[in-house]
């Protein structure tokens, strides 16, 4: 009968310690966790991004020559038409060479990103896991 004693003395004990445990887990989970300050995550990222780029030639390439192609040939197109002094000067074509500088400015800005962004599917999907 005292072994009976002991052993549920020793199994209370055991419960016990096993809730204090699962208490002072759940206030250490319920703590705010340590993460990397917003200049650190920045230079982490900028660091990585400056690698990547220097790494991929083409693609480095590709996002400045495009761009560069394409503008020289709607400079070809546009050339002079925001003349105001010239004897065959239009504001419409003033204002659609001014269109297409703006919209060339945007596509420029966005297409490596959009060339980029498929091949880096995965790692974004690994980052949204985290």
């Amino acid at each position: 009968h005292e072994e009976l004693l002991q052993l549920a003395k020793r199994m209370d004990s055991g419960l016990q310690n096993t809730l204090e445990g699962s208490a002072k887990a759940a206030s250490f989970s319920s703590q705010k966790e340590a993460t990397a300050g917003f200049c650190g995550q920045l230079w982490a990222l900028s660091v990585r991004e400056g690698l990547n780029l220097w790494r991929n030639k083409p693609g480095l390439i590709a996002s400045v020559l495009i761009p560069a192609i394409l503008n020289f040939f709607f400079a070809m197109i546009f050339f002079q038409v925001g003349d105001i002094n010239a004897k065959d000067y239009d504001e419409n074509s003033h204002f659609g060479g001014m269109t297409q500088v703006a919209i060339g400015g945007m596509f420029g800005a966005a297409q490596p990103l959009l060339l980029r962004f498929p091949l880096d599917r995965g790692i974004f999907l690994r980052e949204y896991a985290t």
